[in-house]
């Protein structure tokens, strides 16, 4: 079937569409290109900044649920649970241990149990920080997110906060 639906203007004009279903949907230009010049701005695929259109940040409220503290010596785990409508974004995490671990550790950040990022933890006390701009988003919807930070062994406590969580 044709994607255009003909309008009558006079002589006549055609507005593009796509067929999905049965049912006709209008096509918008999403361009940086001239009149009459098509040079797409959208893709299926992660964009430069500077070829994308610029999108405002939800506002985020704190939550419980984006902070992990371990039990001595255990690890810290922040865990957003598969959603089967959504994927799960994040801007950042902020890490810590209260006292200095015999051993370096880990921060670990699965999608889906698979390791997407991972970065050493000096044996040290303190707080370190990571952001992602742009934010980080899942695989797919419905991939469970995971952000652990390994244990500090002996009395050391963990802690671990995701800093910007939505979906999308």
């Amino acid at each position: 079937m044709v994607d255009n639906v003909d309008i009558t203007e006079g002589a006549g004009k055609t507005v593009r569409t796509d067929d999905i279903g049965g049912s006709q949907y209008q096509i918008i230009k999403l361009a940086t290109g001239a009149d009459g010049v098509l040079d797409g701005l959208i893709e299926m695929a992660p964009q430069a900044p500077g070829a994308s259109l610029p999108v405002a940040q939800p506002e985020l409220d704190w939550a419980a649920a984006d902070i992990a503290t371990g039990a001595a010596g255990a690890a810290a785990v922040v865990t957003y649970a598969a959603n089967p409508a959504f994927l799960h974004v994040i801007s950042g995490v902020a890490w810590s241990y209260d006292v200095a671990p015999a051993a370096a550790g880990s921060l670990t950040i699965t999608d889906n149990a698979v390791p997407v990022f991972l970065v050493g933890v000096p044996a040290a006390a303190g707080m370190w920080t990571v952001n992602f701009n742009p934010p980080r988003r899942c695989s797919a919807v419905n991939q469970a997110l995971v952000v652990t930070l390994s244990g500090g062994a002996g009395a050391v406590v963990a802690q671990a906060n995701v800093l910007g969580h939505w979906t999308e």
